[in-house]
């Protein structure tokens, strides 16, 4: 049985960025990578920084643009050598954000874009404590039903599963910055109003 190590801060105490971790909250299906792309697409100031994963790729995905897909073995060496800012397993798949990486990234003066779970972003604010500005959008569908029958067309996952991954994610919304609203075939609205809540954050 894997443990899960106590996190330690990545800067020093006093050290506090000034650029932002955005961290994109909502149950599978229901907008969050094509928000992020658009955003990473819009703001040359914001990155995404790929997961690693031992889920295999769906079509279209490219080991090291969407995630980098490693075996379940490679993962857990990973944990074991507390190389992670954070990491869970869903539906028999690990997840987990690259410390190194992730440092890096953020002292070259970027700004970072995550889809992540709840319980990912807990770690990371117990990892990171105040160095690093975190803000939270969490992405509400407008009717999950919706978002479930897209799921079991997608078939990757059981639908039992996805909806109790959604209430876990759902009853913790209440800890986010931001709640937008994502209606069934208006991604693009998402998108923009997803810009505007991240270009005000990005001017303070």
């Amino acid at each position: 049985m894997i443990q899960m190590q106590k996190q330690k801060s990545l800067f020093p105490t006093h050290q506090t960025m000034s650029h932002k971790l955005f961290c994109i909250i909502g149950v599978s299906g229901v907008g969050k990578t094509t928000v992020r792309n658009h955003i990473v697409k819009r703001k040359s100031a914001i990155e995404y920084l790929p997961s690693y994963t031992t889920r295999p790729p769906r079509q279209n995905e490219i080991n090291g643009n969407d995630y980098f897909f490693i075996s379940k073995p490679e993962f857990e060496k990973l944990i074991s050598d507390n190389e992670l800012l954070e990491w869970e397993k869903h539906f028999g798949n690990y997840y987990g954000i690259s410390k190194q990486r992730f440092s890096e990234k953020m002292q070259s003066g970027i700004s970072v874009i995550k889809e992540i779970a709840i319980g990912g972003y807990q770690q990371i604010v117990d990892s990171l404590k105040s160095n690093i500005n975190v803000y939270t959008i969490y992405i509400l569908p407008e009717n999950i039903y919706d978002v479930l029958d897209r799921l079991s067309i997608r078939g990757d996952q059981d639908r039992e599963e996805r909806r109790k991954s959604f209430l876990k994610d759902f009853d913790s919304k209440a800890l986010c910055n931001s709640i937008v609203i994502s209606r069934q075939d208006k991604l693009e609205e998402l998108c923009h109003e997803v810009e505007i809540i991240i270009t005000k954050e990005l001017n303070k």
